[in-house]
């Protein structure tokens, strides 16, 4: 999708982020089977949307650049995310994904590096509020 967007246009900022907080109970719902949801193990730094949207509105007030990169304040699985939601309607059951795939998860492939600024709440702070 960014090499199509970027044939489209050089001038193109694209915002790249880390999953949302939301996303924790979208998996929820999607991966309910009766009185249990399957949750996949994967770490990943998530971000409030709110706070994904003001960068979004941020970088397309200023100079157009090539990318931004933005992630949450905290490193956590999926897993953790689900656990905490309050209105949980099933119980969230780890999933190990099979595949180096899966391990790749487990181990930290979707957490950006250090040099991606964190932004927003925490997920418990994002929860209160």
């Amino acid at each position: 999708q960014e090499r199509v967007a970027r044939a489209e246009s050089e001038r193109l900022t694209i915002v790249r982020s880390t999953q949302w907080f939301d996303f924790a109970g979208q998996t929820l719902q999607r991966m309910k089977f009766g009185p249990f949801a399957i949750v996949p193990s994967m770490r990943t730094q998530p971000i409030a949307l709110d706070a994904v949207a003001a960068v979004i509105a941020d970088t397309a007030a200023g100079e157009p650049s090539q990318l931004r990169e933005v992630a949450g304040p905290e490193v956590m699985t999926l897993w953790e995310m689900t656990a905490q939601l309050p209105s949980l309607n099933a119980r969230p059951v780890p999933l190990l994904i099979p595949t180096r795939w899966g391990l790749a998860f487990r181990r930290g492939a979707l957490v950006p590096g250090d040099d991606v600024p964190s932004v927003g709440p925490t997920y418990a702070q994002w929860l209160r509020a």
